[in-house]
C-alpha cells in the first residue's frame, strides 16, 4: 500500500512573504501550478493562488504588480494541510476532495516537505 511519503513530489516550491509576485507567476506559468505555499522560516503559514493574483490586478499595473512582494497581497490563502508520511493513499484521496494538495513532512530539516496535488492523481489516468 503506497503512503504519503510515496507520493510527495520533493522538493517543495515555497514561496515567502518577501517573494515577488513575478516570481511566483513564473514559477506557476514554469511548472503548471495554480497555487504556491507560502512559508515563514520553517512555517507553512499561506497560499498564493492565480485567483489572488488576478483579484490584486484589477484596476493596476501589471508591470507594478509584478514588483509587489507577497505579503502586500490583500489575504493569503489558508495553508496547505500538513499530513502524516504514513497517510494512506485512499485517505489522501479524501483529503484532496476539499484540498488542491496537501504537505508531508518527510525529514527535520526545514527544505525535508513533499507535497500531493489532485493533479498527481489525475496524470494517473494517462
Amino acid at each position: 500500500m503506497r503512503t504519503a511519503v510515496d507520493l510527495a513530489h520533493k522538493p517543495v516550491d515555497w514561496a515567502t512573504q518577501a517573494t515577488q509576485l513575478k516570481e511566483i507567476a513564473k514559477v506557476m506559468i514554469d511548472k503548471a501550478y495554480s497555487q504556491l505555499p507560502i512559508r515563514d522560516g520553517e512555517r507553512n503559514v499561506g497560499r498564493v493562488t492565480e485567483d489572488m493574483i488576478c483579484t490584486v490586478l484589477k484596476g493596476r499595473d501589471a508591470g507594478l504588480v509584478a514588483m509587489d512582494p507577497v505579503r502586500k497581497l490583500p489575504k493569503s490563502g489558508k495553508p496547505f494541510e500538513p499530513i502524516d508520511p504514513r497517510t494512506t493513499e485512499a485517505r489522501i484521496l479524501e483529503l484532496l476532495e476539499g484540498e488542491q494538495a496537501v504537505l508531508v513532512r518527510i525529514g527535520k530539516r526545514p527544505q525535508d516537505w513533499g507535497i500531493i496535488t489532485r493533479a498527481d492523481f489525475v496524470k494517473r489516468l494517462l
